[in-house]
């Protein structure tokens, strides 16, 4: 069985580019040049990207993935807020 490429994005978001995005901020290491607010814009252009996807995958799957998706969502950008 092959997974639909946008239930691939969506799972590559929800559990490799948002806690990536966490794990940058709190490294510090691009804190010279990047502020919160990006990394908080960053999670959430990522979200709405994700959330575009739900249109293209099967309607019996799309609660399922928009339920990870604001789950990942939530616990990211609360991950994120913890070092401000």
């Amino acid at each position: 069985m092959t997974i639909n490429p946008h239930e691939h994005l969506i799972e590559s978001i929800c559990n490799e580019v948002l806690p990536n995005t966490v794990l940058a901020y709190r490294s510090g290491k691009f804190s010279g040049s990047l502020n919160y607010d990006y990394y908080e814009t960053t999670i959430e252009t990522e979200v709405s990207l994700a959330m575009k996807a739900l249109l293209y995958i099967p309607p019996e799957k799309q609660a399922i993935y928009r339920e990870k998706i604001q789950k990942s969502f939530t616990a990211n950008l609360d991950q994120l807020r913890q070092k401000t």
